[in-house]
């Protein structure tokens, strides 16, 4: 509770997807992540010093995509989403 997350994952009908995460008022975090058919997952992260967030993502043409990112050292937080090609998906 420390720590809230808020994760978004909004996917478009060519399959790119943008990810937002927020960390708290006081340790803001800023996460995108685009995914497109023929290139494998680019990942931007900006993370204060205290708080480091490692984002994983795995991409197939076949299967849904798969994020997880694990935010703080301190107050670990792991967020999962899947989405499928065919249904946009929001999480908070």
């Amino acid at each position: 509770q420390e720590h809230p997350v808020t994760l978004q994952v909004t996917v478009s009908q060519e399959h790119s997807v943008t990810l937002q995460a927020t960390v708290s008022q006081e340790h803001p975090v800023t996460l995108q992540a685009t995914v497109s058919q023929e290139h494998p997952v680019t990942l931007q992260a900006t993370v204060s010093q205290e708080h480091p967030v490692t984002l994983q993502a795995t991409v197939s043409q076949e299967h849904p995509v798969t994020l997880q990112a694990t935010v703080s050292q301190e107050h670990p937080v792991t967020l999962q989403a899947t989405v499928s090609q065919k249904h946009p998906v929001t999480l908070q």
